[in-house]
């Protein structure tokens, strides 16, 4: 339920003003992605590697809200 919580955030409180912010769901998603998802590599040039997958996967589910948690509380 957090997340569901932390992405109802997002998506009503950061990603209407991106006109003013300038935090569309892909700067949102690429800010949030190293924060809620980590990928345990070691070296630098996998973790930037690992990490522009992370990115697609934030991005997902904030593009694709309701289907993956259902309607908004």
């Amino acid at each position: 339920m957090t997340l569901q919580y932390f992405f109802d955030f997002l998506l009503e409180k950061v990603v209407p003003f991106k006109e003013f912010n300038k935090m569309t769901i892909y700067n949102v998603a690429v800010v949030m992605a190293p924060c809620i998802l980590r990928s345990g590599k070691e070296l630098a040039i996998e973790e930037l590697m690992y990490s522009k997958k992370l990115v697609i996967v934030v991005e997902f589910i904030l593009n694709n809200y309701e289907g993956v948690f259902g309607s908004k509380q």
